[in-house]
């Protein structure tokens, strides 16, 4: 047998055992033997889609040396360096079109990212979609606005703000082409305020009524004042020769009670010729009760405070 015909039956063998498709041989040696084995040179990426990668850009996935792979949406070729060792490294520049379409935001105001994916599904990062409002790019899967040249887009840009990511106007929120700023997540009933915790996240509330804390008593002759009353009107319906007002049994700390004097008798006339304060139990008046004489419009302050009584 010549050698042409011996290699023929060789290279004949051979082809009968590779299958269809680019076959790398690996090689693993036992004493003096050796096994070969035949395996795809590409494989899938399906594998690297969640794999974590180092700062050198290696992980561990099962391969071969000299095997690759190709990331479906084409950022990356993955190379097996050695045995269930492989890296990555990015594919060539590709060429693509700047601006991924136009969107029509002036009714609904400025889009949301949801709202973007979904109308632009095969958008890449960098690609840009222009509105009234300025232009969205999508960034690392996240669509971001920005306030700028909308591209002969017509309308009015009135203000806008980067990242602006908030919904439809009457939904998330937005801005119309008239400049009409709304958040749904500050709507309530009615006219309301709005607030800030201490991370900055903002709310709305009612805005809350000055209610009347005022308790006032009324008196015509001499009498103790409650203990929840903040003004005493002193009225006697004529002239009283004589009148003593006793302060509270168990006033609040800091309470401040101001006493006035007529309303039946008018101003400037006397309402008391001889009115007297006095403490109740256990209390010291830090100045003198004797008053004396009264007239209609004349107001006396008292404050509270420990066990003692002050007069301005």
């Amino acid at each position: 047998m010549t050698k042409s015909q011996i290699w023929s039956i060789i290279r004949n063998g051979l082809q009968s055992l590779v299958p269809t498709g680019e076959r790398i041989i690996t090689a693993t040696s036992s004493s003096v033997n050796g096994t070969y084995t035949l395996v795809p040179q590409v494989i899938s990426a399906a594998p690297f889609v969640s794999a974590t990668w180092d700062a050198t850009e290696q992980t561990t996935v099962t391969g071969s040396v000299n095997q690759i792979a190709f990331a479906a949406d084409g950022s990356y070729e993955y190379i097996c360096i050695d045995v269930n060792t492989w890296k990555r490294r990015p594919m060539g520049l590709r060429s693509v079109q700047l601006v991924a379409g136009t969107i029509s935001d002036s009714a609904t105001g400025i889009q949301t990212s949801a709202q973007l994916t979904t109308a632009f599904p095969n958008a890449l990062d960098y690609q840009r979609v222009y509105g009234t409002f300025g232009y969205y790019e999508l960034r690392s899967g996240l669509w971001r606005h920005y306030l700028g040249n909308n591209s002969g887009i017509t309308g009015s840009i009135l203000f806008g703000l980067n990242n602006l990511l908030f919904g439809t106007a009457g939904v998330g929120g937005g801005i119309t082409a008239a400049g009409i700023a709304t958040f749904a997540s500050l709507a309530g009933t009615g006219t309301r305020m709005v607030t800030a915790n201490s991370t900055g996240v903002l709310s709305s509330q009612a805005i809350p009524t000055q209610a009347n804390s005022e308790v006032l008593q009324t008196i015509t002759a001499t009498a103790t004042i409650n203990n929840a009353t903040t003004l005493l009107l002193v009225n006697p319906s004529t002239l009283a020769a004589s009148a003593t007002a006793t302060l509270p049994a168990t006033p609040s700390q800091n309470q401040v009670i101001e006493l006035l004097f007529g309303g039946t008798i008018t101003t400037g006339n006397a309402v008391v010729t001889s009115f007297t304060i006095t403490p109740n139990s256990g209390q010291t008046l830090m100045f003198s009760g004797t008053i004396g004489g009264v007239t209609a419009g004349m107001v006396i302050k008292v404050r509270y405070v420990g066990t003692n009584w002050y007069k301005s």
